[in-house]
């Protein structure tokens, strides 16, 4: 397999672990109603309610079963009156105004209150604007419900997180949504990021999934956050999805400090958050991390571009990133060649069969199969 290739397969299998265009309508059905109601209630006074995490990021990816098991979207309802209320009163006005929208809202969280659908289950954060902690005007200020029922503070920037990773997304991933765009034929400004499928986004829900599969049943995973930030610091613009994984693992670790023994992986956003706090607490937790390091370098680049023939690769991949997964990729990949093949778009060289045209390769000419 060239990497040309595996760009192509890699990026058939982080779609492969996409949720499905049905999936991703209902959810944002379901999270525009929330958001509403939310807005609608006066209650609260003036509201922002959008969207976090991987859903906000375009990096939400389905569990390991497929379709059978629920995935989570993160909202946020920010109180932009209530910079200095109680973490209490955030809190429990958010409860109360979410209870008389759906009945069946789950008992209070630490931080969040959930309800949950047919495929999804939805955590809705209470929160204010930040205004002693960061000076960033995303920045927010969250509640935190403590084991003795007294409430306390705590503090993101998910807006500001989401614009550092799309600029670290590059050029690439504004030619996806430019792409995106003409697809769905809307403006821009109008792109649902989970539309946006870049190498960036495609390379980070490659490496949650296959994080996923190897800590199946255990609870010492590296979380996503660390994924991900580790995956932006340490991509290089690649425009392949292949590539971009390649290059991601190659550098990942030399984000993740450890200076005296004491690990530190920042917020980009928030000097004073450490993402890697609990490695500190449980050193067992860096030992995970650097585990599946070295067993994603070896089964998503090492063995990926050393295996000879396509049964053999698919076989490997099943391993290591489900099988469903793995025969829908190359079910995809071989349309695509043949597609290509069809329109005189594919070609050889002495590095083997490619989509692109590079100097000295040649267009393999499509079959007509009458023995020519």
């Amino acid at each position: 397999m060239t990497s040309h290739n595996l760009n192509i397969l890699y990026s058939k299998l982080a779609e492969s672990i996409s949720i499905t265009d049905a999936m991703a309508d209902a959810a944002e059905r379901s999270y525009k109603s929330v958001g509403r109601h939310l807005d609608d209630d006066t209650s609260l006074g003036e509201t922002d309610v959008y969207t976090q995490g991987s859903f906000a990021l375009g990096t939400v990816i389905r569990p390991i079963s497929g379709e059978d098991e629920d995935y989570d979207i993160d909202l946020v309802c920010e109180m932009e009156d209530a910079a200095s209320a109680p973490a209490s009163h955030i809190k429990k006005a958010v409860g109360r105004s979410l209870r008389g929208y759906r009945k069946d809202t789950e008992d209070e969280g630490k931080r969040c209150w959930t309800f949950q659908y047919d495929k999804f289950h939805m955590d809705v954060l209470p929160c204010s604007p930040d205004i002693t902690h960061c000076s960033d005007d995303t920045a927010i200020r969250l509640t935190h419900k403590n084991p003795d029922g007294s409430y306390s503070d705590r503090y993101s920037n998910p807006k500001g997180y989401r614009d550092w990773f799309i600029a670290k997304a590059g050029r690439p991933y504004e030619v996806a949504r430019s792409r995106a765009s003409s697809t769905i034929s809307c403006s821009l400004e109008e792109v649902p990021e989970y539309s946006v499928k870049s190498p960036l986004q495609q390379a980070v829900q490659i490496l949650k999934h296959h994080r996923n599969i190897m800590f199946a049943g255990r609870d010492d995973a590296p979380i996503s956050i660390i994924i991900t930030t580790l995956a932006a610091r340490a991509y290089r613009n690649e425009q392949g999805t292949f590539d971009a994984i390649q290059g991601i693992l190659s550098r990942m670790d030399q984000y993740a400090e450890c200076r005296n023994g004491v690990y530190r992986i920042k917020n980009p956003v928030d000097e004073y958050e450490n993402f890697a706090d609990k490695w500190n607490d449980c050193p067992e937790k860096a030992a995970a991390f650097h585990d599946w390091l070295a067993a994603a370098r070896s089964d998503l680049v090492d063995t990926a571009l050393n295996t000879k023939g396509m049964d053999k690769l698919k076989e490997h991949l099943g391993s290591c990133m489900g099988n469903r997964q793995a025969n829908a990729a190359f079910k995809e990949f071989g349309g695509t060649l043949k597609s290509k093949r069809e329109n005189g778009k594919l070609f050889a060289s002495a590095a083997g069969i490619a989509p692109l045209a590079l100097q000295g390769e040649k267009a393999i000419p499509n079959h007509t199969f009458f023995g020519l």
